[in-house]
């Protein structure tokens, strides 16, 4: 993976397994806010950095820490 890339919240959910839903409650709480926003369309773009910030999130989740 490079490491400029951007990926959609659609390709998140799919790398991540996990609802669309999700990711945008975890943008709403500020837990995991994509890398950038397109102002026009308000479409969420993912960094790898991104990505590993929901892994480790999912990771956390699945110790049940809150």
């Amino acid at each position: 993976m490079s490491g400029d890339q951007s990926y959609t919240i659609g390709q998140v959910s799919r790398i991540c397994k996990i609802s669309v839903q999700t990711l945008r409650y975890y943008d709403k709480l500020g837990l995991v806010c994509p890398s950038r926003t397109d102002p026009f369309t308000r479409y969420r773009y993912y960094s790898n950095m991104d990505i590993l910030l929901v892994k480790i999130v999912q990771d956390l989740k699945g110790l049940r820490l809150s």
